[in-house]
């Protein structure tokens, strides 16, 4: 229970002692900076990025198959895959995308690229995060993919 009133009420209903709403308030916000994680810059998600972005020489390793930043837009996009799903691209015409919001990372929208086969059953190709869910954002998902599938046939 978090919000202001129901907790109010609920003190109410036990015969407590309730406090001032404005009191409850700052108590409430001053626990949730406490407990919520620290914001990650640009930068710091940029050289995290870095690490991840070489091609692994196990076709199942996850990596960064593409990343841009920019500061000066305030954009961003990450997307990750493996070797072996990225080959899942060869086998079929099209893809579907779609983003989640059940799933995101400092409110940011998780994006799950993948593929469907004869029997309707869904195939994850990549995953990836991005400011929103704009065309810029869907531009890059399917640029990150070609260039995956590219670089997975040259191997």
């Amino acid at each position: 229970m978090s919000k202001p009133n129901a907790i109010l009420n609920a003190l109410a209903d036990m015969k407590l002692e309730v406090p001032h709403k404005y009191q409850l308030n700052n108590f409430l916000q001053s626990k949730r900076r406490k407990q919520s994680p620290p914001v990650v810059s640009m930068g710091s998600l940029e050289d995290f990025v870095d690490n991840y972005s070489d091609r692994p020489t196990q076709v199942d390793c996850s990596y960064v198959i593409k990343s841009e930043f920019d500061y000066e837009g305030k954009w961003f996009g990450i997307s990750v895959s493996t070797q072996r799903l990225l080959q899942l691209l060869d086998k079929h015409d099209g893809v579907q995308c779609d983003a989640t919001y059940k799933l995101t990372w400092e409110g940011f929208p998780i994006l799950i690229t993948g593929l469907s086969d004869k029997d309707n059953v869904f195939h994850p190709v990549s995953m990836s995060l991005t400011f929103g869910e704009t065309a810029r954002d869907y531009r890059f998902i399917f640029k990150a993919l070609l260039e995956g599938k590219d670089m997975t046939e040259r191997r």
